[in-house]
């Protein structure tokens, strides 16, 4: 059965804000993880393809990509998995692909530190090559963002003959069996090398991002069309309906991952709303009242008060604040730091009461400094804007 939803799930987060060293970190623990547990995950998605081209495409992967995610945390408790937003490097260029060499290596052969020296050995491939191989864009091209909007109008979750002929259907447009773009195949070819390989693709650690991504994409439809649920329930391919239980473990049932929040985790475009306790914000990251962050050192505090007043202060002295933006009168208030860069404050009516006006400056972070300011941060890790 599923459990609870949590009250501060997890976040995964886009691979493109993350800064440079939290990169080469998660890019060493995949590599530690070769040691112990990563070569199960590409043996096991070998061995299942019954599990492409029908309904359970996308609820299999979640929780295949999930349990990876779980293993993960027992070497590094914080690990979650990012997502690789490949619409941004249709639109962007430089950092904010996944293929640097502190990550996920570059294209060719045995790039970054996912190489054979390093003890990175491919299986189960066709061809007796044991390094890992890429050939960027030798076959199609990433999708865009307009083919995943698209795609998220499609209705409904799936339909007769529940295989890569099934039409309409969002999940086999998602997966690539109809639609110009065939997304997720798409994207596997356009990597090419070892993702080209669809059923041994786990080789490159970067269909974990992917497939991270195909979720988020999954979770955004969900949210938009409340109405529609997995289908089948019954009388579907054997393995494919809502009450089967997934293998390998024989465990959960396709129904019990239906529900990502439920699962204990989101993603940062679903706008989460972070506890009391922290530093600062993250892309994506939504403040509330009665929430405090904190500086690491200096005792300098964020408080977004039960009364709406929101302020920086020097300790636990509420009486004159160091900073503070206009009070939220019509509550409760959010405060958002938007993936494009800008700190915003609402009402409880999307009344924009604050900005701190540096849109278009993708991937800033808001921290409490132990000099007493509120300060954004961009990718270069560079103060852009602070207060007071």
């Amino acid at each position: 059965m599923t459990q609870p939803e949590a009250a501060f799930p997890r976040v995964r987060r886009n691979q493109a804000w993350m800064w440079r060293a939290e990169r080469l970190k998660y890019a060493e623990l995949v590599l530690e993880s070769k040691d112990s547990f990563y070569d199960w995950y590409i043996d096991t998605h070998t061995q299942l393809h019954q599990y492409h081209g029908g309904p359970a495409f996308l609820p299999w992967h979640r929780q295949f990509i999930f349990e990876l995610e779980e293993d993960l945390r027992t070497l590094d408790s914080s690990a979650t998995l990012p997502y690789w937003d490949w619409t941004l490097d249709r639109r962007m260029a430089g950092f904010l692909t996944p293929w640097t060499l502190n990550f996920m290596g570059g294209n060719g052969t045995d790039t970054g530190i996912f190489t054979v020296s390093d003890g990175w050995l491919c299986r189960n491939v066709n061809i007796n090559e044991t390094a890992l191989r890429r050939q960027f864009g030798a076959v199609t091209d990433l999708p865009t963002g307009q083919q995943v909007d698209d795609c998220l109008g499609q209705t409904p979750y799936d339909r007769d003959p529940w295989d890569s002929e099934a039409e309409p259907s969002f999940r086999n447009y998602l997966e690539g069996g109809i639609g110009p773009s065939r997304i997720h195949n798409a994207v596997h070819n356009w990597v090419g090398g070892n993702m080209r390989d669809v059923l041994s693709s786990p080789n490159d650690p970067v269909f974990f991002l992917h497939h991270a991504n195909i979720d988020r994409i999954w979770g955004i439809w969900q949210d938009q069309h409340p109405t529609q649920s997995y289908v089948p329930q019954t009388g579907g391919p054997a393995g494919h309906n809502g009450p089967d239980k997934l293998l390998p473990r024989g465990k959960p049932a396709i129904n019990d991952v239906t529900d990502r929040r439920k699962m204990g985790y989101v993603y940062d475009t679903d706008y989460p709303t972070i506890p009391s306790g922290g530093s600062g914000m993250l892309p994506g990251d939504v403040l509330v009242p009665g929430t405090t962050l904190y500086s690491a050192i200096g005792g300098y505090q964020l408080d977004f008060q039960a009364n709406g007043q929101l302020g920086l202060y020097n300790g636990n002295d509420r009486s004159t604040p160091i900073w503070a933006a206009p009070r939220v009168v019509n509550g409760p208030g959010r405060l958002v730091l938007e993936p494009s860069g800008t700190l915003d404050l609402y009402d409880k009516n999307k009344v924009k009461l604050f900005t701190s006006g540096t849109s278009n400056m993708w991937g800033n972070r808001l921290y409490v400094t132990y000099e007493g300011e509120l300060a954004l941060f961009n990718m270069l890790e560079q103060i852009i804007w602070s207060v007071p």
